[in-house]
This record gives structure tokens, sequence and C-alpha cells, in this order.
């Protein structure tokens, strides 16, 4: 069930990124919506994610079938490493504000950022996890 409830608050997910899969990630979607237009299915989502493969944690926007960049920090992340991530969306007027920080659980290795999106129209999407082509373990899911 679509809401906004999440808007505003802190989504902390921990997770372990691991060896097998096409791709090394895990993350937090936020604002993950669909609607049907002109007879097809629109689907948008943001995504915070550490990339180990790229070396980065990522700010992605998702609509259909592309991601774009939004947001990219170097992160010298590792596989079989457990991470901490907090995640928040905050709404301006027609902009959404994505901010985040990501540390080991050990402590080791932390960064932090944020960045405007602009061009988002629906703010009522819901959040969850994200691994793309990855396997990736996640152990908590909490919103603050």
């Amino acid at each position: 069930c679509p809401t906004d409830w999440a808007i505003g608050r802190s989504i902390m997910a921990e997770f372990k990124i691991g060896t097998n899969g096409v791709a090394r990630n895990g993350g937090i979607v936020l604002n993950y919506t669909q609607a049907l237009t002109a007879g097809q299915i629109d689907t948008k989502y943001v995504v915070v994610s550490v990339d180990a493969t790229r070396g980065k944690i990522r700010i992605l926007r998702y609509t259909n079938d592309i991601f774009t960049e939004e947001l990219a920090v170097n992160y010298a992340a590792k596989t079989n490493t457990w991470y901490r991530m907090y995640a928040s969306l905050n709404r301006n007027s027609t902009r959404l504000t994505v901010s985040f920080s990501v540390s080991e659980i050990s402590g080791a290795l932390a960064a932090s950022g944020s960045v405007n999106i602009s061009g988002v129209s629906d703010l009522t999407g819901t959040i969850g996890l994200f691994a793309n082509q990855s396997s990736t373990f996640f152990n908590k899911f909490l919103v603050q």
C-alpha cells in the first residue's frame, strides 16, 4: 500500500555483500512507485547503494529500465563485510533530498552525503531493500 509515512524518517538496514552474482551491491530503496500510464506500467524509485564492484556509494534514480546516477562517492567497499546504512528522504517543494550514511558494522570506513533530486512528482512511494544481480544478505531493517 503506497504511503508517504517514511518521508522525513531515517531508514536503517544492515547487510553483507556476498561474492556470488554478476554484481556486488546492496542498499535501500526509497519512494518506490508504480502507475499505469498510457497502458504501460511506469515504475520509479530512488536507491542508496553500496557498490563494491565500482568502489562507490551511489544514489540512483530508476525509471522503468533505466538507472540514472544522481551521486557517486568513492568508498572502498568489500565483499563479505557487514555494513550499516542509514538513508532518508525529505521533500522541499518539488525536490526530493536524499541523505545517507554508511559504515562497516565494525565501525571502520564511514561515509555520508546528500543530493537533491528534482523532477520527482509523486512522493507517496514505499521503501524496501535493494540488491541488483547481487548475492546480498540482509540482517536488520528499521524505520526511525
